[in-house]
């Protein structure tokens, strides 16, 4: 952004082109990988609005529990919601406080991982699983925009979409763009998706996610 705003006073890069808004959308579909204290009052939030919560249960995939059944059911849970009408938030966490996050970490080291192991794999797997439910629920439903949060997690979540690039149509918050999955062959190519790390936005952000206003 300050590369950007430079070039364009000294006039290299012309000012952008005004955008669209995206418009709103009746669901949103978001995967939590954060632990953020701003993901946590943006889940909040969004549980304050009406969105549904479901939790994966992350004590089990720190186990070593297999994650096809693991996750199965949160896909059950997330596709019933959707199909009532309801926006739905799938995380591994709903912040530091979440029980999970301790039990999960005891998990881990009672299979002897050291800090190490435990800080590289947790994204992996948790955002492997996220990702795999998302792929799931947006091949049953007519879903049209996802959010994927988490720094860490959401690059194996977008992997397990099978998103191969994305292209912005959008902005709704700096850093943060709306926009169009690529990603051959899967369900969700072509869906409008808002990837974002957990300490973006406002504790607002899924409403402003959901309607499709920009700044």
């Amino acid at each position: 952004m300050a590369l950007g705003s430079y070039w364009q006073s000294v006039q290299k890069v012309k000012t952008p082109a005004a955008w669209p808004e995206a418009g709103a959308v009746e669901q949103l579909l978001v995967i939590s990988g954060s632990l953020s204290p701003v993901a946590s009052k943006q889940i909040d939030t969004a549980f304050a609005n009406n969105f549904e919560s479901i939790a994966i249960d992350t004590t089990a995939l720190a186990s070593g529990a297999d994650i096809h059944e693991t996750i199965a059911p949160a896909i059950k849970d997330a596709v019933e919601s959707i199909k009532q009408g309801k926006s739905v938030i799938i995380h591994t966490s709903t912040g530091n406080h979440d029980e999970r996050v301790a039990d999960a970490q005891t998990m881990f080291e009672s299979r002897g991982w050291d800090a190490q192991a435990i800080r590289t794999q947790t994204p992996k797997i948790f955002g492997t699983a996220l990702g795999l439910v998302a792929d799931a629920v947006i091949s049953q439903t007519h879903i049209k925009r996802l959010v994927i949060a988490g720094g860490d997690t959401s690059s194996y979540a977008a992997r397990a979409l099978g998103i191969e690039a994305v292209e912005m149509i959008s902005p709704l918050w700096p850093g943060a763009p709306l926009c169009k999955a690529h990603a051959p062959g899967k369900p969700v190519d072509g869906l409008q998706v808002n990837i974002k790390g957990g300490q973006v936005g406002d504790e607002n952000y899924y409403i402003t996610v959901l309607k499709g206003k920009p700044l």
